[in-house]
């Protein structure tokens, strides 16, 4: 007897011994960030989805299917993988075909692009990495370790991108899997490259979530490729536990301040969909999102112009971009400055960990960590809520960058 979960339906009990079970259900985020009850329970040595959106986790006699469905922002094509264990091969009514990529699992070694999964294989206790394009960027302790050791190489082309990478080094690593994202653009997007070249490649979706809980489950697709479901489980039931703990505390507010949340580049100015990461945070974290009646899930771009009078109602504004003090961000365009949250310096951004050669940490911890990532966000908006807590990445822009302020 085996269960199937959908999307906004009761489990099912069904009978079929070959068929696959799709372990995942789509609930609203903020009915498990309450407590709210949530039907079935995982099978042990399974995963079971409960936020994320972009990809599915299937299980059958003999292999498991991930199926990558939203790789990028409006993509129309998705990305499927058959993990079978090793020396074995797929069944036969297995998805295959050239789109259909086939592992052996426990995948032993692998290369990534990805900064936010780096912490996710330190999480699961795994060490099979041994490439990653630049390596500067990796600040988790056990990763870091192996890189000083020698252990893991170094494969991007160079020239400051994080997606394109030196084939021969590649090669060198003789890589199991190779994991990338891509964005839809294929003069810069590497996967069909990495395939005509023979490299077993998955593309991963993670930052098209549209809940910090969505992307932290991303730790049950990469648990797939090392049979480390039962420890991801774990895991990710803890990360959900202390963020519910977090967001009730913003549950029966009597205020709301309102919030701006954006970029300001190139003449545009960038703000987060209703429907996006961002917006859910900044909503679970108590405050009200300026934009939250839009629908869209990816970044908006919008001529200032748009923005001015509806920005000039925000109280705090959150996450302004690659700027490191209110002198930069006035030095983008000046109407900014005539905004209130502005004048009163109530401006905070991401980047409280930022190395030595400038690498913001944010975008390697954020993602795995998505109760303190709620607890930043919630100490900026209702600092009275968490007494005494320290933020780990958002703090309060200085008036120029060579202040320090916290």
């Amino acid at each position: 007897m085996m269960q199937i979960l959908g999307a906004r339906k009761k489990a099912v009990p069904i009978i079929a011994p070959r068929a696959f079970v799709v372990l995942r259900m789509v609930a609203a985020p903020l009915a498990v960030v309450l407590g709210l009850s949530v039907a079935g329970a995982a099978v042990a040595g399974q995963a079971r989805l409960l936020y994320a959106k972009c990809f599915t986790l299937e299980y059958t006699q003999g292999c498991k299917v991930l199926r990558v469905l939203s790789p990028w922002r409006d993509a129309r094509v998705s990305f499927t993988c058959v993990l079978v264990p090793r020396g074995t091969k797929p069944p036969e009514d297995a998805p295959h075909g050239p789109g259909v990529t086939v592992l052996e699992v426990p995948v032993r070694r692998i290369v990534m692009t990805s900064i936010s999964f780096v912490p996710m294989l330190a999480l699961l206790g795994e060490e099979p990495l041994v490439g990653f394009t630049g390596l500067a960027r990796v600040h988790t302790p056990a990763v870091a370790a192996r890189i000083a050791q020698g252990l893991v190489s170094d494969v991007s082309a160079g020239g400051g991108s994080m997606i394109a990478m030196n084939m021969e080094r590649l090669e060198l690593c003789r890589p199991e899997a190779v994991l990338v994202q891509a964005g839809g653009n294929p003069e810069t997007d590497v996967h069909d490259k990495l395939r005509e070249a023979g490299f077993p490649t998955l593309v991963e979706g993670s930052f098209m979530e549209s809940s910090a809980l969505g992307r932290a489950e991303w730790i049950k697709f990469l648990a797939a490729l090392f049979d480390k479901e039962d420890r991801a489980e774990a895991l990710f039931a803890d990360m959900v536990a202390r963020y519910r703990d977090i967001a009730v505390k913003a549950r029966n507010l009597d205020r709301r301040p309102k919030v701006l949340s954006g970029t300001p580049y190139r003449g545009l100015f960038h703000v987060p969909g209703g429907a996006s990461f961002m917006a859910g945070l900044l909503a679970d974290a108590g405050g009200d999102y300026l934009w939250k009646e839009d629908d869209s899930r990816g970044s908006i771009p919008l001529g200032l112009e748009a923005v001015v009078d509806k920005a000039a109602q925000a109280e705090i504004w959150v996450q302004v971009g690659a700027v490191r003090s209110l002198e930069e961000l006035a030095a983008r365009d000046e109407r900014l400055t005539m905004w209130p949250c502005f004048q009163q310096g109530l401006v905070f951004n991401n980047d409280l960990r930022v190395d030595r050669n400038g690498e913001n940490q944010f975008w390697e911890e954020s993602s795995s960590r998505p109760d303190e990532l709620l607890a930043d966000i919630m100490g900026v908006i209702h600092p009275e809520l968490l007494p005494g807590r320290e933020n780990v990445w958002f703090h309060r822009l200085p008036a120029r960058a060579d202040e320090v302020a916290r």
